[in-house]
């Protein structure tokens, strides 16, 4: 006796649940959808990839920010990393330079410039992109990282 009543009181919370849960628009759903679609360019590289033979290319590169280092009023030197490696990206733009100088370590970024060779005093060989830079011309910040109790790639102070 009691098995059966549940059963039909499980059936009717099923039906009344299923007849609400799925009445609504489809093609409202999906219109939806589409407007979350992204409004950055897919990468063309990944920031392990590049090397001398990719100077003079526009490339797209997302990744996280690290630590920026402005060397003067009109250059600044922000490394992109990903998992594939770290490239180092260079912005003299002052307009660039404003919205850069605003992020946050371990921001997740989009930028697209082009590649240059590094003046043979600034190689770094300890890293598979020392021969090149990435001069920027556009930048997306996709997600801003908050500001960080530490650097994570300081080992001294985890």
């Amino acid at each position: 006796r009691l098995i059966p009543n549940l059963l039909i009181s499980y059936q009717k919370r099923a039906i009344f649940s299923s007849k609400y849960a799925f009445k609504t628009d489809t093609n409202q759903s999906i219109n939806q959808l589409a407007n979350l679609q992204a409004t950055f360019p897919s990468r063309t590289h990944t920031c392990g990839d590049l090397c001398s033979s990719h100077v003079g290319q526009r490339v797209i590169l997302n990744g996280w920010a690290q630590k920026i280092r402005m060397i003067s009023s009109e250059l600044i030197f922000l490394p992109i990393r990903d998992s594939f490696g770290t490239t180092q990206l260079v912005c003299t733009s002052s307009k660039l330079k404003e919205e850069l100088s605003q992020l946050s370590t371990e921001s997740v970024i989009c930028i697209e410039g082009v590649v240059v060779k590094r003046s043979k005093e600034t190689i770094n060989m300890q890293i598979s992109t020392g021969e090149i830079e990435v001069e920027i011309d556009k930048f997306y910040c996709l997600n801003r990282a908050n500001n960080l109790p530490f650097f994570p790639l300081d080992s001294r102070k985890l």
